[in-house]
C-alpha cells in the first residue's frame, strides 16, 4: 500500500494483520470533539480522500460525522475535512463494526454511478469482521504501535458504543446426523476434536458455540462440512447413492419448445442463445424506453433492460455472421421476452441469402414466401391447424412484405422482410426476413392428432382456373371460398401464377390456381369435376367478386 504517514500506515498495517479496518481523524478538526453516525442529508456533500465528492445522488449512504458535517463514508473511506497530516497532534481513532449488507449496498450505489466504489476496508466489512475479540485486539494493537512509533499517549479510556451486541450462535449436532451427511461413520470424538481445532466451543453433548468471527456459519451443515474438510475428502469412501427412481416428464410448454427446435434444425436452421439483457436503445421501434422493464442494479448501461423482442439479439448474431462472409442466414432462438413479468416464451428467426443451391439450376434466394412456407411446415408439424396469414403494416418489417400469423382469430406472430431503414445491417448483400411467434398462444393448439390415410392409387384430375380479383382480396379468403365449394373431392390447391398490368385493371390482379381432384375408391368423371368447378367459380364470384380471366 502507498505510505501516507506513520499514523495512517499503522491503521493500514493493523487492518492487514487482523482483518479489522480502522480510521484515524484529526481531533482538532472534529467539531464538538465527538462522532455521530448517521445518513447523509440532502443538503450535504462529502469530499473523500481520493477527491471524489459524495452527494445524495448516490442515495443516502451511512456517514461518520461530527456534530456539524460529514467526515467519512462509513466502512469505505475517510474524508478530507478531518484527515491526519504532519501537523496533527491529537487523534481520534475509530474502530467499528458495520453491517455487511449495508456496506455492500453503499459500495454498489457508488459503483453504479462512478464505476468504482470498493476499498480495502469495504472489502472486509462486506464479508463480515469479528465485532468482539478481533475488534478489541485490533484497537489495542493500534494503540501500542502509535505509542511506540508516533510518540502517542492514550488520553482517556476508550468509548465503546455497542447497543445491539452480536452474540455467538449455537448449534447442536449428533454423530448420526454428521455421518449421514458426510457418507461415512464419524465418531463423537472425531467431531469434537475437529471443531475444537477450528476454534469452536464444543461440549460433551456436541452443542457447538460458533465464534463471532465465523460469520459464514449460519447452519449446522457448515459445521459438518468443516468436519469433512478435516477428515479430508480423499478419505471419504465413494459409494452408490441410494435413491428411488422416478419417472420424469416434461411439461407441455417444454415439449412444444423442443418440437419447434427439432423441426427448424432438421430444416437447416441454427439455434442461437443471446443475452436477455440489452441497452435501453435496443428495439427502439417497439416504442418508448419507459415501456421496457429496467433493472435497478444493472451492471452496465449496455445491459440495463429486459429485452422485449428476440430480433435485437438475432440481428446482432446475423451481423457477426455477415462480417465473417456468410452467404446464408438461418438463425432462430427460443427464449423469453419481457413486455411484462415473468415474460413469455417466444420463437424468433432471421433468414436470408441462399435458400437452395443446385448444380443445374444454380441458387435460389430466400424471399418472403420461402419463410412463410417454412413457418407453415413448422406449425403443421406441431399439429396446429387453421393458420392464416393476413397482410399487415408492422414495424420493423417492410410494408407490402409483412403478414400477421393468425390462429382462431388471434394474432400469434408476424413475418416479413426487415426494413433496412429501421434495422441497419452493415455489408448486407441480400434482403433479410424475420418472424416472431408467441409460443404461449400456440400451446393450447399444440399436440392435436395428425391423421394419416393410405395413398390413393386412383388417377387424379387437374383443372386450372384463372380469375381477376381486387388486389385487396387476400389468398386466405380465396382459398377458403374454393375449399368450401369444392368439398372433399379437392385434394390439393396451388397458386401457380400472379399477374399485374394491362389489360388487368390497376387495382386488380390476375391469379392462376391449379386444382387437383380425386375421390376415394372410384375414378372421377369429367361431368363430376365440371360440376365442382362451376360451384367454385360461383363461390368466388359471390364471396370475392372474382371474374374469370378471358
Amino acid at each position: 500500500m502507498r505510505p501516507i504517514n506513520n499514523v495512517v500506515d499503522i491503521t493500514n498495517f493493523v487492518m492487514w494483520e487482523t482483518g479489522q479496518p480502522m480510521h484515524a481523524f484529526d481531533l482538532n478538526k472534529v467539531a464538538g470533539k465527538q462522532i455521530v453516525v448517521r445518513k447523509l442529508r440532502d443538503s450535504e456533500s462529502l469530499e473523500l480522500l481520493t477527491g471524489k465528492t459524495i452527494t445524495t445522488k448516490y442515495g443516502q449512504p451511512l456517514c461518520i460525522c461530527d456534530v456539524a458535517k460529514p467526515l467519512g463514508l462509513a466502512g469505505i473511506m475517510g474524508g478530507k475535512l478531518a484527515e491526519t497530516a504532519n501537523q496533527t497532534t491529537d487523534l481520534l481513532l475509530e474502530v467499528a463494526y458495520f453491517d455487511p449488507v449495508h456496506i455492500r449496498g453503499n459500495v454498489k450505489s457508488v459503483r453504479k454511478i462512478d464505476g468504482a466504489g470498493g476499498t480495502d476496508a469495504s472489502y472486509r466489512f462486506e464479508r463480515g469482521v469479528d465485532p468482539n475479540a478481533i475488534l478489541d485486539y485490533a484497537r489495542q494493537r493500534a494503540y501500542g504501535l502509535i505509542a511506540e512509533l508516533a510518540g502517542g499517549k492514550l488520553s482517556a479510556p476508550p468509548t465503546d458504543i455497542y447497543p445491539n451486541a452480536i452474540t455467538p450462535k449455537h448449534f447442536s449436532l449428533t454423530a448420526d446426523a454428521v455421518s449421514r451427511m458426510i457418507g461415512m461413520p464419524v465418531s463423537e470424538q472425531v467431531i469434537r476434536s475437529s471443531l475444537t481445532s477450528l476454534g469452536y466451543g464444543v461440549d460433551e453433548q456436541l452443542n457447538v458455540t460458533v465464534p463471532t468471527y465465523r460469520v459464514d456459519v449460519n447452519d449446522p451443515v457448515v459445521l459438518m462440512e468443516d468436519v469433512a474438510r478435516l477428515i479430508d475428502y480423499d478419505n471419504i469412501p465413494m459409494g452408490a447413492a441410494v435413491a428411488a427412481p422416478t419417472r420424469g416428464q416434461d411439461c407441455k410448454s417444454s415439449r412444444l419448445r423442443t418440437a419447434c427446435a427439432r423441426q427448424l434444425v432438421s430444416g437447416g436452421w441454427y439455434e442461437t442463445k443471446n443475452d436477455p439483457l440489452e441497452s435501453a436503445t435496443a428495439g427502439k421501434w417497439l416504442g418508448a424506453v419507459p415501456d421496457a422493464i429496467t433493472l435497478s442494479n444493472a451492471a452496465t448501461t449496455e445491459m440495463s433492460v429486459l429485452r422485449r423482442t428476440l430480433l435485437t439479439g438475432l440481428v446482432a448474431s446475423t451481423q457477426r455472421n455477415i462480417f465473417r462472409g456468410a452467404t446464408t442466414i438461418r438463425l432462430f432462438e427460443i427464449d423469453r421476452t419481457f413486455s411484462t413479468l415473468p415474460g413469455q416464451w417466444t420463437l424468433g428467426g432471421v433468414a436470408g441469402g441462399v435458400a437452395h443451391r443446385t448444380i443445374w439450376k444454380g441458387e435460389t434466394k430466400v424471399d418472403f414466401f420461402t419463410l412463410k412456407g417454412e413457418i407453415e411446415d413448422l406449425l403443421e408439424s406441431l399439429g396446429v391447424k387453421g393458420i392464416e396469414f393476413a397482410p399487415i403494416i408492422h414495424v420493423p418489417y417492410k410494408p407490402g412484405e409483412t403478414a400477421a400469423i393468425n390462429l382462431a382469430g388471434q394474432t400469434i406472430g408476424h413475418v416479413g422482410a426487415i426494413d433496412a431503414s429501421v434495422i441497419k445491417v452493415e455489408r448486407q448483400a441480400y434482403p433479410l426476413f424475420a418472424f416472431e411467434i408467441n409460443l404461449h398462444a400456440v400451446e393450447s393448439a399444440y399436440g392435436a392428432a395428425i391423421t394419416y390415410a393410405p395413398s390413393n392409387k386412383l388417377p387424379p384430375v387437374t383443372r386450372d382456373l384463372a380469375i381477376i380479383v381486387k388486389s385487396s382480396e387476400g389468398y386466405a379468403k380465396l382459398s377458403a371460398a374454393i375449399h368450401s365449394a369444392a368439398g372433399d373431392l379437392l385434394e390439393n390447391l396451388q397458386l401457380v401464377d400472379e399477374y399485374r398490368g394491362k389489360p388487368v385493371p390497376s387495382d386488380h390482379r390476375s391469379l392462376a390456381f391449379r386444382l387437383t381432384f380425386r375421390a376415394v375408391g372410384r375414378t372421377l368423371t369429367a361431368d363430376e369435376v365440371q360440376t365442382v368447378m362451376d360451384r367454385v367459380i360461383a363461390s368466388l364470384a359471390t364471396q370475392c367478386d372474382a371474374t374469370l380471366r378471358a
